[in-house]
């Protein structure tokens, strides 16, 4: 038993000493460099595309073929800094996102590239650019499951139950491309302002809150006296088809019938 003993004392000294060294052995110090290196390039500012196949992605610190520079999915507009991406960071990103969340809930999807803002609150993060995605998702089945998913978790949020059959059924709107150019149309004048306040919006940079209350006082001054039928088929679904995001959509939608009586 004594020899045993031993002999466990000397594995456990030799295993000290191997982590004691690993703290100045050459791997480790390489993994350092390697880092401070990708720091260094990221902070030079090297233009990256898409297609580029000699750059390092920020997430993963790895060489990748399928780089995504940050201005193409983040909508934050800032283009002073080259920061990029790989594909399958981006994707395995968005899927966790949403694959972590539960019916009846439907996270943002912020940028996984930009630091939080010092205030907390709504826009405290930009989001990523929804459209940019829905393009993206045509050329990668996986990335299109996971906006499905993302769609249909939204629709769990406008999710109503009726009364007097208990059938239950989503109010969340889908626009479509036809609907969309119909909604111009019936916005009018008042289709560039809103557009803008849209942008915003699905950037993260203004709330909900903020967006209603600059639609129902400013841009729809009228909004308040109109029946809620009138108020929703000539202004609110208008506004609802310009929203790409499934988040930004629903939780405006459902702003609105905090407001009205009639779903």
């Amino acid at each position: 038993m004594a020899l045993v003993y031993n002999l466990q004392e000397i594995g456990r000294d030799k295993e000290d000493q191997k982590l004691k060294q690993g703290c100045s052995s050459p791997t480790i110090m390489l993994d350092k460099q390697k880092k401070a290196e990708v720091v260094q390039k990221q902070q030079e500012g090297s233009a990256i595309t898409p297609k580029s196949t000699a750059s390092y992605c920020l997430l993963c610190l790895d060489e990748a073929p399928d780089m995504l520079n940050r201005s193409l999915f983040c909508r934050s507009g800032d283009t002073s800094d080259d920061c990029s991406c790989c594909l399958s960071c981006l994707k395995g990103y968005i899927a966790s996102t949403i694959c972590s969340a539960f019916k009846g809930s439907v996270p943002a999807l912020h940028c996984p590239l930009c630091p939080p803002a010092k205030e907390k609150g709504e826009g405290n993060r930009c989001l990523l650019n929804f459209s940019f995605l829905m393009d993206l998702a045509q050329q990668t089945p996986d990335l299109q499951d996971s906006l499905h998913r993302y769609n249909d978790l939204a629709s769990s949020v406008g999710t109503m139950q009726c009364g007097a059959c208990h059938c239950r059924n989503s109010i969340h709107i889908v626009p479509t491309e036809a609907n969309v150019a119909s909604s111009k149309t019936q916005l009018g004048e008042n289709f560039s302002a809103v557009k803008s306040v849209i942008q915003s919006y699905d950037c993260g940079t203004i709330g909900v809150e903020n967006v209603f209350e600059q639609v129902s006082t400013k841009l729809f001054p009228h909004l308040n006296v109109l029946s809620d039928q009138e108020a929703w088929h000539s202004i609110i679904l208008n506004i609802l088809r310009l929203i790409s995001n499934p988040e930004r959509r629903v939780n405006f939608q459902l702003r609105f019938h905090l407001m009205m009586s009639v779903i």
